[in-house]
């Protein structure tokens, strides 16, 4: 018997959400254990455990359970820029510019200089590299002491990174100095108006761009030099860059985009338009994790997985037969779906009301309950209309079956090319024998082994064979019945 799933069941035990034409996705929240639904940065550790950055602090996820990482000497709890040191530590900074790092799940806190404000931070080898107000600090990471301390005058800092041994200190104007061992050099080229709240990114190269987008093009930071590549036009505000496996991934307040090394959108509409997108992570399986504003995390596998937006069709049950999903939906539509969840097309049979029930395990023919029974061929054209409520039906052979109807329990001739019954000694009438009538059937069990029909109805439970009709009982009590596929349990009341 073929199966049926509910819509229901299609998404419990998932965290699965749709939207129109959107990746298929797994959403992770504050209902899954996420400690806030504003997720800023998101990274793995060599364990491969999922760090977030969020609202509420750092959490840690096993791929089950979130652990939270809070401490007294917080001053603020929220923070971004996840990154980890040669000696096992996870370091943060809350976005007032105060670095911390997490040691056998503790959390602690380093003496630093008044700090610029939010700016990111360098990990190099054993060193960590940070902006304040006056320049910048050296943090010997196995001694944890300040090593060396240096000013950088008329120099506001808004981005750290080491590229090469090379640590560059860049500002608005992507104005860069250079930190080669001992000697600094500050670059010649570089924007005669600054950019609005820079997005920098780095991978061999420093890259950046305006968070606004009033300045459209993308820089890159050469020999501490500002080079333009290409330019960029969204209406949407850029919240973060990165550059990853060759490709641009631009996360904005509506959706990501995904550049080509060159500038070329490889998707003229965002993904996941309806969220806003703070962080971007690819983990060393290669699945893809996005960090929202308001909306937890997106976790998903593929790009090219995408699923359809099913409010409008109202959806009541999907039916399988083999590799294929059929919906059937309120609107008494039926509906396929794509083996890549791409495409969802209506098919023939427009039925007046809902569909609830669909059985397509009949070699030859589908059957249909909504407004009466439909018989279809397997491209879902309607060969046939009965009007009675039919519950349940299961085939004998390829010409007759048994049904469970609102209103009576018998056999029906679904092949039209017989009168006279193969299993049984009794003539079709209008297609139809009916085994008793005024009678309200709910599932019918076709037995092959012993040739016997089974049928529960409101008033118990009756088995046809060898041409006799009989009610079912056990020491004068009657049997109830739970039918589910083929499988029959039986319980005494």
């Amino acid at each position: 018997m073929k199966k049926q799933i509910t819509a229901f069941f299609f998404l419990i035990g998932t965290f699965f959400v749709s939207h129109s034409q959107e990746i298929f996705h797994q959403k992770i929240t504050i209902t899954e254990g996420l400690p806030s639904n504003s997720v800023y940065d998101i990274m793995q550790d060599d364990k491969g455990f999922i760090w977030f950055a969020t609202d509420e602090g750092v959490s840690r996820f096993d791929g089950r359970n979130f652990k939270e990482f809070k401490a007294l000497h917080q001053n603020g709890k929220s923070g971004s820029f996840l990154k980890k040191d040669n000696f096992g530590r996870i370091w943060y900074e809350n976005f007032d510019g105060y670095l911390n790092y997490i040691q056998n799940d503790s959390v602690y806190k380093i003496t630093q200089g008044n700090p610029m404000g939010f700016v990111n931070y360098s990990i190099y080898k054993n060193q960590l590299i940070y902006a304040t107000q006056k320049g910048y600090e050296v943090l010997d990471l196995k001694t944890l002491k300040i090593i060396k301390k240096q000013n950088l005058s008329n120099f506001r800092t808004c981005f750290i990174e080491t590229v090469g041994g090379k640590t560059s200190f860049c500002d608005t104007y992507l104005k860069t100095i250079t930190l080669n061992n001992t000697s600094l050099s500050i670059s010649s080229k570089y924007l005669n108006i600054p950019l609005a709240a820079p997005i920098f990114t780095t991978s061999n190269t420093i890259y950046c761009t305006d968070k606004s987008n009033t300045n459209k093009k993308m820089y890159k930071i050469e020999n501490g030099n500002a080079m333009p590549l290409f330019e960029f036009n969204t209406s949407q505000t850029i919240q973060n860059l990165y550059f990853l496996q060759n490709k641009f991934w631009i996360c904005t307040n509506k959706g990501l985009f995904v550049l080509d090394k060159d500038g070329k959108k490889l998707n003229e509409i965002p993904y996941f338009a309806n969220f806003s997108i703070t962080s971007f992570y690819i983990d060393n399986e290669n699945k893809y994790w996005i960090g929202t504003l308001n909306d937890g995390v997106l976790r998903f596998s593929d790009f090219n997985e995408i699923q359809n937006d099913l409010k409008e069709i109202k959806p009541l049950l999907l039916s399988t037969e083999n590799s294929k999903l059929h919906i059937g939906s309120e609107n008494g539509n039926i509906y396929s779906i794509s083996n890549n969840f791409g495409n969802l097309k209506v098919l023939p049979l427009k039925c007046k009301n809902q569909i609830i029930y669909i059985n397509n395990s009949h070699p030859k023919f589908n059957f249909i309950a909504a407004d009466g029974m439909y018989k279809t061929n397997k491209n879902f054209e309607v060969l046939d209309h009965e009007t009675y409520a039919l519950k349940s039906i299961d085939f004998v052979t390829e010409n007759e079956a048994i049904v469970a109807v609102s209103g009576f329990i018998g056999f029906v001739n679904i092949g039209n090319i017989i009168t006279k019954s193969e299993v049984g000694n009794f003539q079709y009438i209008d297609k139809r024998f009916n085994l008793r009538d005024n009678i309200r059937g709910k599932s019918a069990v076709w037995n092959p082994i012993d040739n016997e029909a089974l049928f529960l109805t409101n008033i118990g439970l009756f088995s046809y064979k060898n041409n006799r009709l009989l009610e079912l009982k056990l020491a004068n009590k009657k049997w109830d019945l739970e039918v589910s596929e083929k499988q029959i349990t039986l319980f005494i009341y």
